[in-house]
């Protein structure tokens, strides 16, 4: 089977990370991988970068493979993926907002308020009252994560020689490994280190469902719904997060004694998404009930935010440490904060019992 054509457009990640090894001037024909390295660096705004190489956030890399057809063209590209998405695809649920920064601690401006309008009699004899939209700044804080991983050089080099598997391999693998690290900080994070999490931001409401916890109920779902949308806070991307017990229990419990049933129905609770994960905990503490309860979020994820800083994901290849296994090992560091635009399109609940 022949190797991916020229036409096959896209940033192949182990050619990038192959070029720095000693045996780099094999992989000559990884211009568009230089390209898109060079191009970090120029969009750099400061004056320092660490050493390693940059994959551009939204450069797309080497598409899915399709298969031999029956033209034995051998190679073919379904769709475009960017590593940054792929990233995202394994942390969060769609709609978050990404948004790139370039100062150390960036602060945000979201708008509060719109400007408001009124209605008027014709030839009133007075002016409509003046008004406008408002403004605050979001403050955001970059924290450093980083994923180390090591392959053969054989397994490196025979990626960037065109077998897309592997590349595939390397590639969802340290995008999984930092998806599932933003994916806990988002939830459940200590603000250590990390961001603070959505469970631990004082400013997302809470739903408490009793003085020892309780289970959660119909009616208990589609409030928290109305509490969001009360806050103008509904849109398509309205969703919950949960763990894995409480998609259980909300899948067998009816949603009206006889009505045979869920409330959690078609992966839908008050007809939003849910997403299981156990990044939600469910070993929480309420009153008398001790190491047994459950959290769940429901919110707009359109007014959730991933900042990162420039200029990208960065790689650094290290082929010494482990020169006598001949094994590469490769760290992948991002620098990013994530956080609520608006803590109340947001609602959580902590005390949910599932048992």
């Amino acid at each position: 089977m022949s190797a991916p054509s020229k036409k096959d457009e896209g940033v192949w990640l182990t050619k990038q990370l192959a070029a720095q090894t000693t045996e780099g001037s094999r992989f000559a024909d990884a211009a568009v991988e230089a390209a898109s390295h060079n191009a970090r660096v120029l969009a750099m705004r400061q004056g320092y970068l660490p050493e390693g190489t940059y994959l551009a956030n939204f450069q797309p890399l080497a598409g899915q493979r399709a298969g031999v057809d029956t033209t034995a063209t051998g190679w073919s590209l379904t769709y475009p993926l960017n590593f940054w998405s792929l990233l995202l695809s394994k942390a969060l649920p769609p709609g978050v907002t990404t948004l790139p920064l370039w100062s150390t601690n960036g602060r945000i401006i979201k708008q509060t308020a719109t400007a408001s309008a009124e209605w008027d009699a014709e030839n009133p004899g007075s002016n409509a009252a003046d008004s406008n939209f408002t403004t605050a700044a979001v403050a955001s804080t970059s924290h450093m994560l980083v994923t180390t991983t090591s392959v053969s050089r054989q397994a490196l080099f025979s990626a960037a020689s065109g077998n897309l598997n592997l590349e595939r391999t390397i590639r969802d693998d340290l995008a999984a490994s930092l998806g599932a690290a933003i994916r806990i900080a988002a939830i459940n994070g200590t603000g250590t280190n990390q961001p603070v999490g959505l469970l631990g931001n004082s400013a997302v409401p809470t739903y408490a469902l009793g003085t020892d916890g309780a289970a959660m109920t119909q009616t208990d779902v589609c409030k928290m719904r109305e509490a969001v949308e009360a806050a103008n806070a509904g849109g398509d991307f309205m969703a919950w997060y949960g763990g894995p017990a409480l998609a259980r229990k909300l899948r067998s419990t009816q949603r009206f004694t006889g009505g045979g049933i869920g409330i959690l129905h078609k992966n839908k609770a008050a007809d939003a998404p849910f997403y299981d994960s156990t990044a939600v905990p469910a070993t929480l503490t309420k009153g008398s009930s001790t190491g047994v309860c459950s959290a769940a979020i429901l919110g707009n994820w359109e007014d959730f935010a991933i900042a990162q800083w420039a200029p990208g994901v960065e790689f650094v290849v290290d082929e010494l440490t482990l020169k006598r296994q001949a094994m590469v090992e490769i760290t992948a560091r991002i620098w990013i904060d994530t956080f609520p635009l608006r803590p109340t399109s947001f609602i959580k609940v902590v005390d949910a019992l599932t048992v």
